[in-house]
């Protein structure tokens, strides 16, 4: 049965908040056993609402959610156990679109939830902290006292999530957020996010089984797409995300296109296919703990059939806190990058039995405006590694210009690594 949002009262029109009409019609089909709640063409301004067993959110050509830009028209921070904040990062726990333990859910359509960020966040700055990644500035929240609104779309502990076709865009956080959910399929997104912006995740797949992304478009400020298990806010006790293919996806990011691991469980079973990236920080990112906070281990991972241009790393491993990198295949990287590819393990033989085949990289001006640390920052070798075990090198290829020559000692640098085989390589 079709519900939709105007036959509860909701109406376009600037300035009314649509929160209780929108929840009303997906409370009605709930009560009906499931069903479609639409949203018609028009701007719905709305703050918090909970979607439920068996309804699906559909928006039509033309529609619009947009957030409110009051922080008092969203859920608490204890709308449900595993919410969190972070004060660091100057983000509530206010999401405007959560989905608590439900099954059988989905948003689809051609319409749009629009986050409403720019209402919440600063004008961006040049960051001192940063040379290579958020090089064009970077904002956080405008407000430092209430900070800014969470994640844009929030589905905890799901089953059966289908998300589908429709738009984000401004989001004030990260844009969609999976934690601990399974049998999800994401197709067809186009997330549209500030290139300024902190934390503006495009798709964050945290500790979640059997899952799928493909054919989305993000161009965003923070990383596009992450496979994370940082686990310790599930009351489940799950603390595994495997099972998990994206592909087909054009990404453009001022941090990581691609980021796997951060948290304290296990990621394996991934697949990363075909994907074309504009611009980013780091292309690929390998990165057992964030901060020197927990250690993720991660197995048996394969990546492959990536072009990028305009990027700092295409890619890197970074190993810490005891956690293990292994059993990970990289094949055809093609990219025009400003940095090194590297990976660096801090504990020797925790980053092992690594294949890296057809990496192909031209090595281009900065395009940011850099300090004095930039130099030791893009690493000195355009390929290097160190503390790594069973490292296979296939067919890598490397082009530096003359005009950029004095900026490197060479291709290829190792320290203290054991058993690398180097074939059909240009160093």
């Amino acid at each position: 049965m079709n519900y939709s949002i105007l036959d509860f009262g909701a109406v376009a029109k600037d300035g009314v908040l649509n929160t209780s009409a929108i929840q009303a019609a997906i409370d009605a089909a709930e009560a009906a056993g499931g069903g479609k709640v639409t949203v018609p063409a028009g701007t719905f301004l709305t703050g918090t609402i909970y979607l439920k067993d068996e309804v699906q959110l559909h928006l039509e050509a033309g529609a619009t959610l947009l957030g409110s830009p009051e922080l008092s028209h969203y859920n608490a921070l204890d709308a449900y156990p595993e919410n969190w904040k972070s004060e660091k990062e100057e983000w509530t726990g206010a999401h405007l679109i959560i989905a608590h333990h439900k099954k059988n859910v989905s948003v689809t359509g051609s319409g749009t939830v629009n986050g409403n960020g720019t209402s919440f966040y600063e004008e961006p700055h040049r960051c001192k902290s940063f040379n290579y990644t958020w090089g064009y500035g970077i904002a956080k929240a405008k407000d430092k006292i209430r900070h800014r609104a969470g994640q844009l779309m929030v589905f905890i502990e799901c089953e059966n999530v289908l998300l589908t076709d429709f738009s984000i865009q401004d989001s004030p956080c990260w844009s969609v957020f999976l934690y601990g959910c399974e049998q999800v399929r994401v197709r067809g997104l186009n997330i549209q996010n500030h290139f300024a912006h902190a934390n503006t995740d495009g798709i964050d797949i945290d500790t979640c089984r059997f899952v799928t992304v493909s054919d989305c478009i993000i161009n965003t400020g923070d990383d596009a797409i992450t496979v994370r298990a940082s686990c310790r806010h599930l009351l489940s006790g799950k603390d595994v995300c495997e099972y998990v293919s994206i592909s087909n996806c054009t990404l453009s990011t001022s941090a990581v296109g691609v980021r796997i691991g951060v948290g304290s469980g296990t990621v394996r079973f991934v697949t990363v296919s075909n994907l074309s990236v504009a611009r980013a920080g780091t292309v690929v990112e390998f990165i057992t703990s964030y901060k020197k906070i927990g250690g993720v281990n991660m197995s048996d991972i394969l990546v492959q059939n990536i072009v990028a241009d305009q990027v700092s790393f295409p890619l890197r491993f970074f190993q810490e806190n005891g956690a293990y990198v292994r059993n990970i295949a990289i094949e055809n990287l093609r990219a025009r990058a400003m940095c090194s590819s590297h990976l660096s393990a801090e504990d020797p033989g925790m980053i092992s039995d690594i294949s890296i085949r057809d990496l192909w990289v031209d090595i281009i001006d900065p395009l940011y405006v850099l300090d004095e640390r930039a130099p030791d920052e893009k690493g000195w070798y355009a390929f290097w590694a160190k503390g790594v075990k069973n490292l296979e090198l296939d067919h890598l290829r490397f082009s530096i210009p003359s005009a950029l020559a004095d900026q490197w000692k060479g291709l290829h640098h190792e320290e203290n690594c054991e058993n690398t085989i180097i074939t059909r390589c240009n160093f």
